[in-house]
């Protein structure tokens, strides 16, 4: 996780207001769900919507999990009585236009922070099993990689803000499911080297085309310095020659 960082360097860093200042100074860790404790390390909240829900409907309930911040929309419905809620806690609240931009921004800033080379993982398949060969076959415990499969719009910051600083190098995978998904996640992520598995079928229904999807995908690595790719799939390699050096593997 990022190292202690102050809250009120956070809200500079996402260009948030201040609309509660809390009691506690400083943050060590983040969350996006308010059904984990957060009273163990100070823990600001980010409440995200989704599909699926409001995160601003269980900012409360973070409070109650022990949230030393919360990160709100300025134009959410539930803003008051989450500031009256924070301040009876003690707690920040920091007012931002877009929880998700806010969120990719913070991650953005602490990429700056990582010392070791980051190594990005995307296509349609297989980019948990390489990730997990690479890291495996590596045997160093100073190298850094996505939990799991968190290749999502929330899983690549949170992969990020849990690097430390001084990881030899990360192993991220990249995920997108439509047209735009890539915009936001590769300034944040920036790979110096990347890996390119397959273009399958998946999630075709997010983009117009074949074309459109690879496109997308490849944008991952227009500032790499070289990528990998399959020999199969000559097409792959040709999209990536407008970003960067590409290297064929059977």
């Amino acid at each position: 996780m990022f190292p202690a960082k102050r809250i009120e360097d956070l809200a500079h860093i996402l260009g948030a207001k201040v609309g509660v200042s809390g009691q506690t100074p400083s943050l060590e860790a983040i969350s996006t769900d308010s059904r984990h404790a957060m009273w163990l390390r100070p823990t600001a909240f980010f409440a995200l919507k989704t599909q699926s829900g409001d995160g601003h409907a269980f900012a409360a309930e973070a409070l109650q999990q022990g949230a030393v911040a919360l990160v709100i929309e300025e134009q959410a419905a539930q803003r008051a009585q989450l500031e009256a809620a924070a301040a009876e806690a003690g707690a920040w609240v920091l007012r931002v236009a877009s929880t998700w931009s806010a969120l990719h921004r913070f991650a953005a800033a602490h990429r700056d922070s990582l010392q070791g080379p980051v190594v990005g993982i995307t296509g349609s398949n297989g980019k948990t099993t390489v990730k997990e060969y690479l890291y495996h076959l590596m045997g160093d415990r100073e190298v850094a990689r996505s939990p799991r499969s968190f290749n999502s719009q929330l899983g690549v910051p949170l992969t990020v803000l849990g690097t430390d600083p001084h990881a030899r190098c990360l192993l991220a995978e990249v995920g997108v499911s439509e047209a735009g998904n890539m915009a936001r996640l590769a300034p944040l992520l920036r790979p110096n080297v990347g890996i390119f598995t397959s273009l399958g079928s998946a999630h075709e229904a997010g983009f117009a085309s074949r074309a459109e999807k690879l496109a997308e995908k490849a944008s991952l690595f227009a500032q790499s310095d070289w990528v990998i790719a399959p020999a199969a799939q000559p097409e792959i390699a040709q999209a990536l020659a407008g970003h960067t050096r590409v290297w064929q593997h059977a």
